[in-house]
């Protein structure tokens, strides 16, 4: 709901959230079981040709890496 999804992060159900505006990126990961909660953001704004996004792609890669800790 509203842009939230939910994951399998090592076998730990997670909510993701990720979005932009105005030149600003971010990226909320929650487990579900309340024990972590990990949030970057960026002021950069990086989509490419396709749609996809760099600045998502690095912020995802880092909270993952936290959350795999």
């Amino acid at each position: 709901a509203l842009g939230w999804q939910g994951s399998q992060i090592q076998g730990h159900g997670a909510l993701v959230h990720s979005g932009a505006d105005k030149g600003f990126m971010g990226l909320v990961l929650l487990r579900q079981d309340g024990t972590q909660a990990f949030f970057a953001l960026s002021n950069t704004l990086g989509v490419r040709a396709d749609g996809g996004s760099w600045v998502l792609d690095s912020l995802n890669q880092g909270l993952l890496q936290l959350a795999t800790r």
